[in-house]
């Protein structure tokens, strides 16, 4: 049986909620991850809450000092068949007034449609887990739209 990593993604949509940041991984990310697009985040590490990990990473990835995560998270997708282990991807939306910055890991950073993410090279299962927020995202907006 394979192992399973527990693994947090970050959502910032711009103000229009139309248009997602994506960051590019650089040559020397970890194996099929270089040089692909993909929400940032990464591995919770032991002792750590879903929460703590993603601030770190957005830290370590995107050069966000202040950042705000949402407390409630998005459905948990699942990413395997990469490498001899599966992912479950749970993600947050976030929220910083600091700019991004690119870091040694990241190769570049671009804001998206959904539409125009699902086209870039990924990796497999990033494009479920895009589909798969892009619905959730549009149920939202539409039970608040059929609000009282």
């Amino acid at each position: 049986m394979s192992e399973t990593i527990q693994v947090v993604a970050g959502l910032c949509l711009r103000a229009d909620e139309e248009l997602i940041l994506l960051q590019r991984r650089g040559p020397n990310a970890f194996p099929p991850w270089s040089l692909t697009w993909c929400l940032p985040g990464g591995k919770v590490e032991r002792g750590e809450t879903d929460e703590q990990a993603l601030v770190r990473e957005l830290q370590e990835e995107l050069g966000i000092i202040e950042v705000r995560v949402a407390t409630r998270p998005g459905p948990l997708f699942e990413m395997s068949g990469v490498v001899p282990f599966s992912h479950h991807v749970r993600w947050y939306q976030f929220f910083t007034e600091n700019d991004f910055k690119l870091v040694e890991k990241t190769r570049a950073l671009g804001w998206f449609t959904f539409a125009e993410a699902l086209k870039l090279p990924s990796v497999p299962g990033h494009v479920n887990g895009l589909r798969l927020i892009h619905r959730k995202l549009h149920e939202a907006q539409r039970r608040q739209e059929e609000m009282p």
